[in-house]
């Protein structure tokens, strides 16, 4: 009975890296409409988050027929209440992209204002590190994949300069592009967040260290 348990256990686990794959689809997606602003893809985004928004819901009623059937400990107990913070977070990340993707009709108008576009090609290129470094540590339970975001530049850098630029615009159009551009901006900053969420909850799984509890966010 315990292997079968421990078999649900694993293939939980392996959901969630299928979940993972398709959330860096529509992260992707995002940083691509952030920058061309493809109304096309935008479109597909937002029929895609459907799928994940049906996996975070079987996945979270699975973890609860887990619980109250098998009442699980220790380690068996941490990776089920782990898979449900992840999900929840990988299930934000999605609705996150949508509102990068909702902003694809004034990418062109932040695109006419160097400065500010710049700062968010950073904190995009910033965000996608980081969730690519934390899904690799999923997928290989791997600590050392999580070690090179000690070095990586904070998600609060970016929002003095963004905001600066912002303010200092002076075009016809300035009111629009401060709007789209929070928005874009605070989108990624959010997603990072959640990706430090799914690194700090996968450390607690995998060390059982209640620290990093206390370091989520979001």
């Amino acid at each position: 009975m315990r292997q079968g348990f421990h078999e649900e256990i694993d293939n939980l686990a392996l959901q969630v890296e299928v979940m993972s794959l398709l959330v860096r689809d529509s992260l992707g997606g995002a940083v691509e409409v952030a920058v061309s602003g493809d109304g096309a893809l935008a479109g597909r985004m937002i029929s895609a988050d459907d799928e994940i928004d049906a996996m975070h819901t079987s996945l979270t009623e699975k973890c609860i027929e887990l619980l109250v059937r098998e009442q699980p400990v220790a380690r068996d107990l941490r990776t089920v209440l782990a898979v449900m913070r992840v999900i929840d977070s990988l299930e934000r990340i999605g609705d996150l992209t949508l509102r990068v993707a909702n902003q694809a009709h004034d990418v062109d108008l932040i695109n006419r204002h160097p400065a500010v576009a710049a700062v968010l090609r950073e904190l995009e290129a910033n965000v996608i590190h980081r969730f690519d470094s934390v899904a690799a540590a999923w997928s290989s339970r791997n600590l050392d994949e999580l070690a090179d975001l000690a070095d990586t530049e904070p998600l609060d850098r970016f929002g003095p300069p963004l905001l600066r630029h912002i303010t200092e615009l002076d075009s016809a159009d300035a009111a629009r592009v401060a709007v789209a551009a929070f928005v874009v901006g605070r989108s990624f900053d959010r997603i990072g967040d959640h990706s430090m969420v799914v690194a700090n909850r996968l450390r607690f799984m995998l060390t059982g260290d209640i620290s990093f509890l206390a370091a989520e966010v979001g």
